[in-house]
């Protein structure tokens, strides 16, 4: 009697707990241990299944994010192989920003060139709500300068500030009041650099992964 109480008390419910666990390595993230009694073997199965329940929500939390990385990447590699089909360069900047606001929902993105005399970095075109009044003001820093498109002109690097708040470089701009992140990379030819794509993203921090993708799916030229 002593030893059939204890199969059913003891042994059934760590075999069960085991097949479970088998199962959470196959992938089956469904699956919950019967809790039975409040004895040990109930508290370990209660713990089972809280355990159960945040890996679940962790794998769920992870594939999303990696459909979610996956399909930044694809727009980034489709919008880039569409606009280099464009014949005109004027037709391929405009093209380059507009995606990148519509599909990243970025707040402003910008294309700045390096002028003939090589020490300002003047706005080209951009798409998002400061892009008139950039344009208007013909808006233009200097290459080097103390500003995180400066830096990146004069590096030849991207440069991302997740939170602008935390970049010394950061320089606030009364056309876009609410940026909270910000990243510059450069067109370039080798060691020579073209002008720079910027964007801004606003609303909250934003995903230096997204700014990632698009920076590796950027052609480095003109």
């Amino acid at each position: 009697l002593v030893l059939i109480i204890g199969i059913n008390r003891v042994i059934k419910p760590l075999r069960s707990l085991s097949d479970i666990a088998r199962g959470f390595a196959d992938g089956d993230w469904s699956r919950r241990a019967e809790v039975l009694s409040n004895d040990e073997v109930g508290v370990l199965a209660n713990s089972f299944n809280h355990m159960a329940d945040e890996l679940g929500g962790l794998y769920r939390s992870l594939e999303q994010k990696v459909d979610e990385r996956g399909r930044q990447i694809r727009t980034a590699a489709e919008g880039a192989q569409n606009i280099t089909t464009l014949s005109s360069l004027d037709e391929m900047l405009n093209r380059t920003v507009e995606l990148l606001v519509q599909q990243f929902g970025f707040y402003q993105a910008s294309v700045f060139l390096i002028d003939r005399s090589g020490k300002y970095i003047e706005f080209k075109t951009g798409f998002g709500s400061a892009t008139k009044g950039l344009a208007k003001r013909k808006y233009r820093l200097e290459v080097n300068s103390a500003s995180i498109m400066g830096w990146v002109s004069a590096n030849n690097q991207s440069r991302i500030a997740s939170d602008v708040s935390e970049d010394p470089l950061h320089l606030k701009n009364e056309l876009l009041p609410e940026t909270r992140s910000e990243a510059s990379m450069p067109i370039s030819i080798g060691n020579l650099v073209l002008g720079i794509l910027d964007v801004q993203s606003g609303g909250g921090r934003s995903d230096a992964n997204t700014y990632s993708a698009i920076a590796v799916n950027t052609p480095n030229h003109k």
